[in-house]
This record gives C-alpha cells, sequence and structure tokens, in this order.
C-alpha cells in the first residue's frame, strides 16, 4: 500500500557505524532466511563491505521512481534488470562473523532480536581492536524533515517521519500527518549520536531536519540486543503507550512470538487441506494456498490504536480527511486498495473475518462523511489509483451476505452520489492513472456514460475499463437499493425500488424477445424516469439519461 512514516533499524557490527543505505547493507544466503506469519530470521554477514549500490535509491532517483506517486519512469527503471547489481550472486562461504536477526509483531508493536555470533574472534578484519555492535535507526530520507531523540537512561530512541509515498496523488491534504516511533533497547548504550546522511554528530540526543537519523552503541561483549518497538500516527507519546501495553518491559521474544503465532493460527487454522499432491518445498501447494490467505488477511488494516488495556476502551486513530486526531468506540479501517479486493477479497472476509466486516463498512460510510466521497484506493487518504466506484460493490457484497450494522440509508445515499454524480472537472481532466493533483476521481466519465451508456476513448482514460466497471458498479448500486427498500411490499402505495443500470432494467435474452415496442428509446427512459422520480428526486444538474437497446 506505500510507505506512510516509516523508519528503518539496521544492525551493524563495525568500529565505524556505517549510515548510508549504499554502505550499510548485510548480505545474506537464501536458504538463511526463514519466514513465516508470526516470526521472520535471516543471517546475515557482518563483514560485508564496500558501496553496493543496490538498486536504485531516493539520492539516486530523487524520491526514487514516481516522487510522490506521480510522474513517469526513468529509464534506468525502464531498461529493466541488465545493468542493474545483483543482490544474491555471492558465493557462498562460511562467515567470519555474523548477525542472526529474528523479527516479530503485534498490532502496533515490533520485537527484534539481534544476536551477534563471531566464529574465530570478535576482532574486525580491518581492525584489531574489538568492534562494538550497534544499531541504526533512520528516521527520514532527503527532502523529508523530521525530529529524533536518543534517551540513555531509559535506553529508548524516539522520533517521528512525515514521509508519504503517494503525496502527490488524490485532493487530500494531511499537513500535520507523521508516523511516530519509540524503540526501547535490552543493553545500555555505551556511545551514541544522530546522523545526517553520512555525518555523525558523537553524544548528540536530538536532531531535527532532512535524511535524519540515529545510533546507539552497545559493549563489545555483548552477544545479544533486544530492541522493542512502538509505533503510532498519533503521537510519540501514543507510540509509547502502543508498547507498554502490548509488549511491556519483562516481555521475552518467544512470548510474542507465541501471541502472533495464536493470533494467525486462529485465522490460518480453520482450513485443512488434505490430498494435495506431491512436489518440491519450493511449490508445495500448501505453503501457496496459507500464504496467499495470510496476504489476503492483510487489509484493510486497522488504524486505530488503544487507549487503554481494557478492550472496550475507546480507541484513537489520525484521520487524513480531517487531518486531526479521533476517538470512538469503534475500529477505523484504512488501506483500501479495492481495485484490487472488491471481486474476491471482500467475500473471503465475511468467512475469515466476519467479526470485522460491519467495522469496515462503517469506516467506509465514515469516509463518505469525512470528504463527501466513498475511498477508492485509499492510503490513509485518497489517491485515486485505478478507477471506479467499487466500494459501491463491496457496500452490496456486505449486504448481500446479510451484514446490516452499519447504516444503510447512509450506505444508499453514498452509492448514489457514485452513479449520479460526475467528478470535479470531469470534462477537463483526463484522470489516468497515478495523475496528480486531482480531485476525487471517482467515476471519471460518468458525464459521458451518463448521456450515452459508455465513456468516451477521446475524453478519458481507460475508458473500455471504466464502462464495464460503472456497469457492474450499477448493478451493485441496485443491489443497495434493493436491500434498502425491501421492507416495501407489493401491496404498497410507494412504487418499488428503483432498477439503477440500465442493463438490468431492460434486458432481454435473445431466446425469449418480445415484439419491438412503438416508443422509442427515450420515451421509454422517460417513462421509467417519472416513475423513479416518485421515489428519489433527481436534481437536473445529475440526471441520468436512459437508454435501452433491444
Amino acid at each position: 500500500m506505500g510507505e506512510l512514516g516509516q523508519t528503518v533499524i539496521m544492525p551493524g557490527w563495525t568500529n565505524e557505524i556505517k549510515t548510508a543505505f549504499e554502505q550499510r547493507g548485510l548480505a545474506f544466503q537464501k536458504e538463511d532466511e526463514s519466514s513465516t506469519p508470526y516470526v521472520y530470521e535471516v543471517l546475515l554477514d557482518a563483514d560485508t563491505e564496500g558501496e553496493h549500490n543496490w538498486d536504485l535509491t531516493e539520492d539516486a532517483a530523487g524520491e526514487g521512481p514516481v516522487p510522490g506517486g506521480a510522474g513517469g519512469v526513468p529509464d534506468n527503471v525502464r531498461d529493466g534488470v541488465n545493468g542493474r547489481t545483483q543482490k544474491r550472486s555471492a558465493t557462498k562461504s562460511p562467515y567470519r562473523r555474523s548477525i542472526r536477526a529474528a523479527m516479530s509483531s503485534l498490532a502496533h508493536t515490533g520485537y527484534l532480536r539481534l544476536d551477534y555470533q563471531a566464529a574465530c574472534s570478535s576482532s574486525s578484519a580491518s581492525d584489531d581492536s574489538p568492534a562494538s555492535p550497534y544499531v541504526l535507526i533512520q528516521v527520514t530520507r532527503q527532502n523529508w524533515t523530521s525530529h529524533i531523540e536518543i534517551d540513555p537512561e531509559r535506553q529508548e530512541v524516539s522520533g517521528n517521519n512525515p514521509q508519504r509515498q503517494d503525496y502527490r496523488l488524490g485532493p487530500d491534504k494531511p499537513d500535520s500527518f507523521s508516523g511516530y516511533f519509540v524503540s526501547r533497547f535490552s543493553e545500555p548504550f555505551v556511545s551514541y549520536g544522530t546522523t545526517t546522511g553520512r555525518n555523525l554528530s558523537e553524544s548528540s540526543r536530538s536532531a531535527s531536519g532532512e535524511n535524519l537519523g540515529a545510533y546507539v552503541q552497545f559493549s563489545s561483549k555483548t552477544s545479544r540486543v533486544e530492541a522493542r518497538t512502538g509505533i503510532s500516527f498519533v503521537s510519540v507519546e501514543q507510540a509509547r503507550r502502543n508498547l507498554d501495553l502490548e509488549i511491556p518491559d519483562g516481555t521475552s521474544f518467544e512470548n510474542t512470538v507465541e501471541q502472533a503465532k495464536e493470533a494467525w493460527l486462529e485465522k490460518l487454522g480453520r482450513v485443512t487441506i488434505e490430498g494435495v499432491n506431491s512436489t518440491n518445498q519450493e511449490h508445495n501447494q500448501r505453503t501457496i494456498w496459507y500464504t496467499g490467505l495470510f496476504h489476503a488477511l492483510q487489509y484493510p488494516n486497522d488504524f486505530s490504536e488503544p487507549t487503554g488495556s481494557d478492550p472496550d476502551s475507546p480507541r484513537t486513530f489520525y484521520n487524513g480527511y480531517t487531518d486531526s486526531i479521533h476517538t470512538s468506540n469503534d475500529s477505523y479501517y484504512q488501506s483500501w486498495s479495492i481495485w484490487d479486493t472488491y471481486r474476491a477479497e471482500h467475500s473471503l472476509l465475511t468467512i475469515f473475518a466476519p467479526e470485522r466486516v460491519n467495522g469496515m463498512m462503517r469506516a467506509l460510510l465514515n469516509i463518505f462523511d469525512w470528504s463527501g466521497r466513498l475511498p477508492m484506493w485509499a492510503n490513509m487518504v485518497e489517491t485515486n489509483i485505478m478507477i471506479a466506484t467499487n466500494a459501491d460493490v463491496v457496500l452490496a457484497n456486505a449486504l448481500s451476505r446479510g451484514f446490516r450494522s452499519f447504516n444503510i440509508s447512509k450506505a444508499w445515499e453514498a452509492v448514489r452520489k457514485d452513479a449520479y454524480e460526475p467528478p470535479e472537472r470531469d470534462t477537463e481532466l483526463l484522470y489516468y492513472d497515478r495523475e496528480p493533483d486531482t480531485p476525487y476521481e471517482v467515476r471519471a466519465g460518468l458525464t459521458s456514460y451518463l448521456d450515452h451508456g459508455w465513456v468516451d476513448n477521446d475524453g478519458w482514460a481507460e475508458s473500455a475499463s471504466r464502462t464495464l466497471d460503472y456497469a457492474f458498479n450499477d448493478a451493485a448500486v441496485s443491489k443497495i437499493d434493493f436491500k434498502m427498500h425491501s421492507h416495501y411490499t407489493c401491496n404498497s402505495t410507494r412504487r418499488g425500488p428503483m432498477l439503477t443500470s440500465h442493463l438490468q432494467v431492460r434486458h432481454r435474452s435473445s431466446h425469449s424477445r418480445r415484439k419491438r415496442s412503438s416508443r422509442s428509446p427515450r420515451e421509454e427512459g422517460q417513462e421509467l424516469r417519472k416513475l423513479m422520480e416518485l421515489q428519489y428526486p433527481i436534481h437536473a444538474s445529475t440526471e441520468r439519461k436512459w437508454f435501452f437497446r433491444e
């Protein structure tokens, strides 16, 4: 979903603190790597040396291939792999010194264990003096200004990062956004300092600026360091609260792994697969299937954070649409890559996470309240990535499967707006994918679609796909309309629910064609619109022109 307020924690074991991305990378072999839903482990070569030039960095490409999520693609990316450094081309040989890293995490916290292991001696290859283990924390990259603090007494490093990967996309301006963190270490610091790029300020306890970081170094006799990190989008204080609530002092790494394991197995363990064809380890069908399920349960994620140890305590969260902190008794879900998920994942969630579905629908409708639109592809705020108003389908799917603990009237209001109100500047912009600084895209080309039933290719990007998706969205809108008004009986003095899509209103199969009506399609459309107007008055500027084809 793109990076938001990220923080990088990187171990090292040299006399010289390596701060630059090109220098600090540590080599590893794939066979020394293990990954599960609840713990990740890898063995790193502590003596990795050199300027690696591993793919592009922000130093090399400004802010990356698509600054702020927008723009073109540099030639060195477009040309593909030719000329790039291959990360895994090294010859396997025993490491003289290694760092075994193991990571696990809970909802708002991470646990990192670092074991510093020497095969022969603890001295570095270039210096007879013993090297001291250290951890580098990079808070921001270039062009992003933040703050970092080191507290040796508490053995903590804390700070914030305001970077958003897709900041050029969409209309929302969450100016006060930042990701906050608190990392608490198991070992005392023998030295520490802040960093700006490749420059170190020894014994500095705080700093502000761009390309900012900090380092903490431990005794040369240290063989294990554990770092527990709390994160938050609210504040440093909330990050510390998350840490104290989820992984308080005295909690072992093994305990955190078990908590994460229990949480994931509760979901993954709902399915047992039998009769799988035997194959090699890399193509194990069970592994592939459970990995897919694991990925499907990542998003949407709960963006809210606890305020107390009681599960019923209010939740707090940063709201990018209002650029403010909110408190609620309900969870708030974000990371809505709906074009990618509406077809299958949201149906899957009704089976594997039914307890979250109503809350997710309420979150969608909260976003409608705050922004005036349902999300398309929201990464904390709207990005306008991909096309169509497929949140209509997500809401219709939930209603069709019996979920009702959300405001169905508001759901109808939201999807009806999708179906009838074109975006701002609809006839001025192409609304191509990742076009920067655009209004809410919703159904770009709806002006054309309302007029004659398709999106014109000479006016909008991805017109054919839009036409197909909008027809499907219309079908979803009609489902929501039906569910909302299903309490009307056939004997009601009011008419039944309106039928939104002309494909649904006037479908005739090839084997049951009736005599062609003497009325024109426009006359039939006008009659149907009069019927609809009895139920839902339509503003003149948003009227749908109905056309039908035999």
